[in-house]
């Protein structure tokens, strides 16, 4: 859940949320800091999709007809990936 809200847009359902995407607002004088959290959040996108269809709410046709409608798998190395994309991000502003 956190690895999802860290890559959530700026803002959803009229409210700010506190994620990487701010981060260039907050430091744009920091080069490429834009891509690099684009990068991170692409990285989390197959996170990101069992979040919304599975955990946070019940996608009716993911629950009723899972064979016609598959969720990705994330591996570990899917995760290594998102958390070392993080550090990136947060080792650019430091």
């Amino acid at each position: 859940m956190t690895i999802c809200r860290l890559s959530d847009p700026v803002r959803s359902a009229n409210k700010d949320n506190l994620s990487f995407s701010l981060l260039p607002r907050m430091f744009p004088q920091v080069g490429n800091l834009s891509e690099r959290v684009e990068i991170f959040r692409g990285a989390c996108s197959r996170v990101q999709q069992l979040r919304s269809k599975l955990i946070a709410h019940n996608d009716l046709s993911t629950r009723l007809k899972p064979m016609e409608n598959p969720l990705p798998g994330v591996k570990r190395t899917d995760i290594d990936q998102i958390l070392f994309l993080a550090a990136d991000v947060l080792n650019v502003i430091d």
